[in-house]
């Protein structure tokens, strides 16, 4: 059963604001700097009373236990066995889970796996929907008739600090542009857009307090617009074609930011049930500035485009070695163990660049006083270029280690260039 229920407490959530700018206009040009935040207080997130725990009664040391036999029995040339061989070096009882219904049914394929990969909080909810008994256990959920018991509550804040910087000028000739740079970072411990995702430990919610998926660390944009001195009222006119030559008008677009925030995610249930988990992060041996010089980045191979360095990822694509396996050569990214969350922190890096540039040129013919044709032709990514995005924030397999496409980039953030003819009539 699933349980789903409000707070009797519940408010509107409010936001905190302010900014402070300063502006100094120089020789005709206008500069304005700005720091601008945000603080997002009580904001709504579920939280999971039912919350799994497999850490009670000695369950933790049996399972990492049944697991070791397992790996000694792969040794042994035996197979993952998770029960205790006396004929095998290193395998050791299994006090608790012997006490289960048919010993924890080890020999189940399921079991196996989720042994195999250290999802301890995966095997506790398969026992608990598949076995009778638990021994001393009892329960590993509070409530033993639900399994997900969802209140919505004001537990999630957010935050937002930016520098803006902007410089635009106007000119005699007709020519003006505005062009500003923002330096910001956005921070959240909630992601769904309508606050269901419940949280990944109801005793540490600050764990997920990461970049926000839409934060944007860098970005500039630079418009401006042409007016050519061409035709009647401007030097460069002569009267039998001042109707073809007047009017004309260049205007562009330009944009360059940095890309959205990455994951690399383990999904596994190390510590929280499957359902959970799919959030999980890994742990690596680096540290993030070798992360970000030597892993992540922009890749182009003969397979196609990576974020992550080909050297880092393994002969079948994935970015662990098989669980029980050395490590592959070039190997930086680890599965988490039992009962620990990934040690990188969610969304720590940037994906690749996006840079589009839009060009339009526009003629405005007036035919009287009121009445005017306006003729454009527009030019979307005028040069383009290919922009690269990972994929979706959440649930994308070439963010997870364990998918045989991890590491690779899989969409376009930009479309090719696409010309755009107009008329308008303007009365």
């Amino acid at each position: 059963n699933t349980v789903g229920l409000v707070d009797p407490r519940l408010a509107m959530p409010y936001v905190q604001q302010y900014n402070l700018s300063l502006q100094r206009e120089w020789k005709g040009y206008v500069f304005e700097g700005r720091y601008v935040g945000n603080h997002s207080v009580g904001t709504l997130r579920q939280v999971d009373a039912n919350q799994i725990n497999p850490f009670q009664n000695g369950f933790e040391q049996d399972f990492l236990r049944a697991r070791n036999n397992g790996f000694a029995a792969q040794r042994a040339g035996l197979g993952f066995n998770p029960a205790y061989n006396p004929n095998v070096a290193g395998s050791q009882p299994l006090p608790l889970i012997s006490t289960f219904t048919a010993g924890g049914n080890l020999n189940n394929p399921t079991v196996r796996n989720l042994l195999l990969t250290g999802e301890i909080g995966g095997l506790a909810q398969n026992y608990q929907q598949t076995l009778p008994s638990l021994g001393s256990i009892g329960s590993f959920f509070p409530n033993p008739n639900a399994l997900f018991a969802g209140y919505l509550t004001n537990v999630s804040h957010s935050s937002y600090n930016g520098g803006q910087f902007e410089v635009r000028r106007a000119f005699r000739s007709g020519y003006q542009f505005q062009a500003n740079y923002t330096f910001s970072k956005v921070l959240s411990d909630a992601t769904a857009l309508r606050a269901l995702d419940a949280a990944l430990d109801n005793n540490n919610l600050r764990l997920e307090r990461s970049r926000a998926p839409w934060d944007t660390t860098h970005a500039f944009k630079l418009n401006h617009v042409w007016a050519l001195p061409f035709g009647d009222g401007h030097r460069l006119g002569w009267k039998p074609l001042n109707r073809v030559i007047g009017g004309w008008s260049l205007t562009g677009f330009l944009t360059v930011q940095s890309g959205s925030p990455i994951s690399i995610f383990s999904a596994r249930g190390t510590y929280n049930r499957g359902a959970r988990s799919g959030n999980n992060t890994v742990d690596t041996n680096l540290t993030g500035s070798q992360l970000r010089s030597d892993v992540f980045g922009f890749y182009m191979t003969g397979d196609g485009p990576y974020f992550i360095n080909p050297r880092n990822i393994g002969p079948d694509g994935r970015g662990v070695a098989s669980d029980g396996a050395a490590p592959f050569n070039g190997q930086v990214f680890f599965n988490p163990q039992p009962g620990t969350f990934g040690s990188l922190q969610r969304r720590f890096f940037s994906g690749p660049w996006f840079r589009n540039y839009d060009f339009s040129i526009l003629k405005d013919v007036a035919i009287t006083e009121r009445q005017r044709l306006q003729v454009r032709a527009e030019f979307f990514n005028l040069t383009n270029t290919a922009s690269f995005q990972h994929g979706a924030t959440t649930g994308s397999t070439n963010q997870n280690v364990n998918s045989a496409t991890f590491g690779r980039i899989v969409e376009l953030a930009s479309t090719s260039r696409q010309i755009q003819f107009s008329l308008f009539y303007r009365f």
